[in-house]
């Protein structure tokens, strides 16, 4: 008897909702669902530039090391014209390695940094995008709105 009194009290404090507080709901949940579905596209857009830009950094890597390798070239026929020039070979070819590796490890910084950056960036608007698609799927009103 006790759980029929209860069960009955029960349905008493649940009131459903009027038919205008329910459809105040489905706006407002109609609304967040557009919010976040521009905020799902606006993190894909993101993505796709960053991505463009580890494409652009990585070219741009790749171009510098192709002109490093060039210019390495021209730095070994070099000595062949400073032995001749001035016999002081050896410390050519220190100067020059010296630079080399000055530069290479510059733009081996500069890349990694970059890539680093590009990295952390992906990983963040990934995670928003997966936070978005986990609340869209959550999102009680599955209907598409179009405005």
């Amino acid at each position: 008897m006790s759980r029929a009194f209860k069960e009955g009290a029960v349905t008493e404090a649940r009131k459903p909702p009027s038919l205008s507080e329910f459809l105040d709901q489905f706006e407002a949940m109609l609304g967040e669902k557009h919010e976040l579905t521009v905020r799902l596209t606006k993190a894909l857009v993101e993505i796709k530039e960053l991505t463009g830009l580890y494409h652009d950094t990585r070219k741009a890597f790749e171009s510098l090391n192709s002109e490093n390798a060039e210019l390495r070239a021209k730095l070994q026929d070099s000595p062949l014209r400073l032995e001749k020039d001035s016999g002081n070979e050896p410390r050519a070819n220190a100067i020059a390695a010296a630079r080399e590796r000055l530069m290479r490890d510059e733009f081996e910084r500069k890349f990694q940094d970059l890539t680093l950056e590009v990295k952390k960036m992906r990983n963040k608007y990934e995670q928003q995008v997966h936070d978005l698609k986990t609340q869209l799927s959550n999102c009680i009103c599955k209907a598409s709105v179009r405005r």
